[in-house]
């Protein structure tokens, strides 16, 4: 399914006001009247769409870019079409009845989609309109309360997918939300501690509403407690590099780190953090009934049974292991954390194990299999054993000194691009959300500027949707209820934020090329949002909405009152598409030189004139980096120093070519000269 067109009555905050969006290049809908809409109309132009192409797992179907000038609404646009709703009006008597209809003003809509070649047509207006369409056959849901039995969610049957590098969302897009068939999924910095929460919970077993529960079974409460969107975007670079040695992509919008570091959590150390101050207490209750028997500590100080139960566990625990000879194996080889906590796991939750002599020199695995007393503990042994023959392959890290008691030093395992076995291995762990070593990896070495860090979180992002359904429960609900969402929506806003100029130039073809890779079913539909005359070079205009602010509300523009932007240059784009009509240059050096030509230009010196005025204005024009700019303000310069003019020495072109760029160059520049000093 792919949405064609869009008529909006009135956005929340009013920024649009009774507009209407064509998203598609071969069809253009119209209403005959934007503020009360009668009949709607199609034509079917001669254009192409470049972006569903022919070839070879392309499932992209289309891609439009909304650009315009501030605050004339692309958040806003692409919020409403991520908030899916298009309820009739209701009354539910005269207390919430203004309340109805000022909510109904702000969801009153007209929705067009294509599927199966057949258009659907989806409306709340309180009026039947009339739809004049003959290009393709047409089904038609009026929403109004009586005619008809379908919700907007059910006809769409999409996964709407809203991804934002920005953290001002509007407060709708701050979760995960089903309505019937169509799933809305947000990935901004807002929201993705809810992803991570699910994915944490999954690995515990958690599926849908279950929560974690402080006393589950492996300290699934206090890993959770520790686990927030920081570290799980930790896993998310590791898959997002595996994408890349996988595909062999070595030119990309982002940062792939050489090398890596790799550790892990002690459980130990999770559980004196998450509860220091009750062990504080009960560590003062304790060495109080020493000194008095008969002493008893208040009860508001009294930390629960479970807690209690953690501090004698890590105390008897504590005596059994010397943690001394533990941080010098640490030293050498850092997955005997992993074997320890799992040990610590296997004594804390079954009250007939016993502790057995171990031998922290030697191979740990060899000596607990078999001792365990569950095939879960069996399986959990393996799983620690994949991932230390994994990193046996990895140095450790090199500290300047080597002290296991000075903070300083770091115990880390340095995985370069060259292991693929842990990218891999990681990877299908992933899938899976079963596994014991996904509790307790941490990564390091990951710091990013900050617009290499919002790349690899978009990106990253992006190659996590094939595991989405699976970590958010969504292909659950699906089985449970029988539902099955047929296309996806991605609604990129603000594509180029953070972005450098050569990665705005790239992250369109880099987009096309992950999604293609990535999607292996549904086809997808994607509508970005941009400021970015590079990224807006690689759209046609017919693939363009136009969004302007005037007279403080939005007007969208038709595309073809606007040149062509495919393959345009930057100063076509910032005057026609992003609605620069002072030019492309900064307000404070516009200013400036104006204010030196109005000097310039006034009466002749004085023979007495300051010979320091003089000076700075030659050294302001000698600033100026436009060469046709410069040129005009040293012969008013010259004029008014009566300095001889300057004569400019170029090379006759050779060539028609060299004549025609020339001529170009001229044609700028003198605009360029117009705008600077021709008004202020």
């Amino acid at each position: 399914m792919e949405l064609l067109y869009l008529w909006i009555n009135r956005s929340d905050y009013s920024c649009i006001k009774q507009q209407e969006f064509n998203f598609s290049p071969i069809y253009k809908f119209k209403v005959d009247d934007l503020k009360t809409p009668r009949s709607l109309s199609c034509e079917k132009k001669g254009n192409i769409n470049i972006f569903n192409s022919c070839k070879v797992n392309n499932k992209i179907k289309n891609i439009t870019a909304v650009v315009g000038s501030n605050g004339a609404g692309k958040t806003t646009l692409l919020s409403f079409i991520a908030k899916n709703v298009c309820s009739p009006k209701f009354n539910n008597g005269s207390r919430y009845e203004k309340n109805d209809a000022n909510d109904y003003e702000h969801e009153k809509s007209i929705y067009v989609f294509i599927e199966d070649e057949k258009l659907i047509v989806y409306y709340n207006l309180e009026e039947e309109i009339t739809c004049k369409v003959d290009v393709l056959p047409v089904e038609i849901y009026w929403n109004n309360g009586e005619n008809t039995i379908k919700q907007l969610s059910e006809v769409r049957k999409q996964l709407i997918v809203y991804v934002s590098n920005s953290s001002f969302v509007p407060e709708s897009l701050l979760g995960y939300s089903k309505n019937d068939e169509t799933y809305n999924v947000n990935l901004h910095p807002r929201s993705m501690n809810l992803v991570s929460s699910k994915f944490y919970k999954a690995i515990f077993g958690k599926i849908g509403l279950d929560d974690i529960k402080e006393n589950d079974d492996g300290f699934a409460w206090v890993i959770k407690k520790n686990r927030d969107d920081k570290k799980f975007q930790e896993l998310l670079d590791i898959q997002y590099y595996q994408y890349l040695l996988e595909n062999r992509i070595s030119d990309f919008v982002g940062n792939f780190k050489c090398e890596i570091y790799v550790y892990f959590d002690s459980i130990i150390n999770l559980i004196k953090r998450q509860y220091h101050d009750d062990f504080k207490i009960i560590k003062e209750n304790d060495d109080k009934s020493k000194e008095d028997k008969s002493a008893k500590a208040p009860s508001k100080d009294t930390p629960s049974e479970l807690r209690k139960t953690y501090y004698e566990k890590i105390a008897e625990f504590e005596k059994y292991c010397c943690f001394t000879k533990i941080k010098d194996i640490r030293r050498k080889n850092i997955t005997v954390v992993l074997y320890v906590n799992l040990l610590f796991e296997v004594f804390f939750s079954d009250a007939n194990f016993r502790l057995p002599k171990i031998d922290f020199n030697e191979s740990l695995y060899e000596q607990l299999k078999g001792l365990l007393p569950s095939d879960k503990y069996e399986a959990y042994l393996e799983d620690i054993k994949k991932i230390d023959d994994i990193l046996d392959e990895s140095p450790m890290y090199k500290n300047l000194i080597d002290n296991p008691d000075d903070l300083a030093c770091s115990y880390l395992k340095v995985v370069n691009k060259g292991n693929t076995n842990f990218y891999n291995h990681i990877r299908d762990m992933f899938k899976e959300r079963k596994s014991f070593v996904l509790r307790y990896i941490r990564v390091k070495n990951l710091e990013m500027s900050s617009g290499e860090r919002a790349m690899q979180n978009m990106f990253s992002r992006l190659v996590l949707m094939p595991d989405f359904d699976e970590i958010m429960g969504i292909r659950k609900e699906k089985e449970k209820e029988k539902l099955e969402y047929t296309s996806k929506l991605f609604l990129i806003d603000e594509i180029d934020l953070y972005a450098h100029p050569e990665w705005q130039r790239k992250i369109m073809d880099q987009l096309i090329s992950t999604i293609n890779k990535i999607e292996k079913e549904n086809p997808v539909q994607i509508v970005i949002s941009s400021h970015s005359p590079f990224i807006l070079s690689d759209f046609p205009r017919q693939n363009t909405i136009y969004m302007n602010r005037r007279d403080g509300g939005t007007v969208v523009e038709d595309s073809d009152s606007h040149k062509e932007s495919f393959d345009a240059n930057i100063y076509t784009l910032l005057k026609e598409a992003f609605f620069l009509e002072n030019g492309a240059v900064g307000e404070f050096a516009k200013k400036k030189i104006y204010e030196v030509y109005k000097e310039l230009e006034e009466k002749e010196p004085s023979d007495n004139a300051p010979k320091s005025k003089e000076n700075e204005h030659q050294l302001i024009i000698d600033m100026i980096g436009d060469e046709f700019v410069r040129h005009a303000m040293q012969q008013s310069f010259d004029r008014r120093y009566r300095k001889i003019p300057q004569v400019i020495h170029k090379e006759v072109p050779q060539n028609i070519d060299e004549l025609q760029k020339l001529k170009k160059q001229l044609e700028n520049s003198l605009d360029a000269v117009n705008k600077m000093l021709g008004g202020g």
